[in-house]
């Protein structure tokens, strides 16, 4: 039965439960809250869905009477077999009991990196060959990035490995609504391949589409849709699962905070204004997105107030994404109507 349990958990964290954080700071202490939606009300084109001034509802699948889910971001110094991860710079824990299990992360420049997983039993659940990119930061609309790694863990004395490919775009941007509000997000779209083998003879594979909804002031994705599929011993099964943040991750540090900016005239016809706080000036860069999804504007930011000529530029629905120096982020839309 704990062999079964623990095959369990570890495919089914391999396959996207986990909320990969954002900012490149997060705090020990800090907590994520999430409820469980009923995937039966999101429609997986939706989700899929890929460009510019988008629009996704999945507040009516908010029906499922469930206590929400929390995560918490703990020291390594209180995770359990935390010697197998002498990198690692901090953990996940889901869970508060004796079940409760552990993603283990590390900080590497703008990366981060997932080292592997552990529990309280005394098998750990396992330990990657070489830490997998889970994230790379800051991330900008249209950015990509991917990885692959290998990993190893036993169970009742049979050894499970296998290989982990993935690769992740920044595909869309637009408004998600859901019961707790309406937010603008960036959607990263996280796709990944796991093929695994025990005891050296090839015993099944899992394919994940998950589509990670990120806001600008919150170090969690606001909403988490995971669509998978795993064949074991030659059986094939497939989930969809779906989630979304109750309440922002807890945090003191002032760097969750979402950076306010202003456009003017909007709609605009000849010359646009953008501000933002002058105290999140220096090592700021900013993006202009257009409506068919191309990065016309990409540089650094060395004043507080830019005006644009914009006269040339067709008409239609633009995005501003701004990133400072320490990792705060901001999205602004603006309208050129003539």
């Amino acid at each position: 039965m704990k062999k079964i349990l623990l095959l369990s958990m570890f495919y089914y964290s391999l396959a996207g439960i986990a909320q990969p954080i954002y900012n490149s700071s997060p705090e020990i202490g800090q907590r994520m809250t999430s409820r469980i939606l009923d995937d039966d009300y999101i429609t997986p084109i939706d989700m899929e869905s890929v460009g510019t001034n988008l629009n996704w509802n999945v507040s009516p699948a908010d029906i499922i009477v469930q206590t929400p889910d929390t995560a918490w971001i703990v020291d390594i110094q209180s995770m359990p077999k935390k010697e197998l991860y002498p990198n690692a710079s901090f953990a996940i824990r889901f869970g508060s009991d004796s079940s409760a299990f552990f993603e283990v992360y590390r900080k590497v420049g703008n990366k981060l990196e997932l080292l592997g997983e552990s529990n309280y039993y005394e098998e750990a659940i396992a330990t990657y060959n070489s830490p997998l990119t889970q994230l790379e930061f800051p991330l900008m609309y249209g950015d990509e990035f991917g990885d692959t790694c290998t990993y190893s863990f036993k169970i009742d004395q049979e050894l499970y490995k296998g290989q982990i490919d993935i690769f992740c775009k920044a595909e869309a941007w637009g408004r998600l609504k859901t019961s707790s509000g309406t937010y603008d997000c960036v959607k990263l779209a996280y796709r990944s391949t796991i093929q695994f083998d025990v005891n050296n003879i090839p015993a099944g594979s899992q394919t994940l589409h998950s589509y990670r909804f990120y806001a600008p002031g919150y170090s969690a994705p606001i909403l988490v849709y995971n669509a998978s599929e795993l064949e074991l011993d030659g059986e094939i099964s497939n989930d969809t699962t779906a989630f979304y943040l109750t309440m922002p991750p807890i945090a003191s540090s002032e760097n969750q905070l979402a950076i306010e900016i202003n456009v003017s005239p909007n709609p605009v016809r000849d010359i646009l204004t953008i501000s933002i706080p002058s105290e999140k000036i220096e090592g700021s860069k900013m993006a202009i997105i257009s409506p068919d999804g191309s990065r016309i504007i990409n540089q650094d930011i060395n004043q507080s107030v830019q005006t644009i000529s914009v006269q040339d530029w067709p008409s239609g629905i633009y995005l501003v994404q701004i990133i400072s120096k320490d990792r705060r982020w901001g999205l602004k839309s603006f309208t050129i109507q003539r």
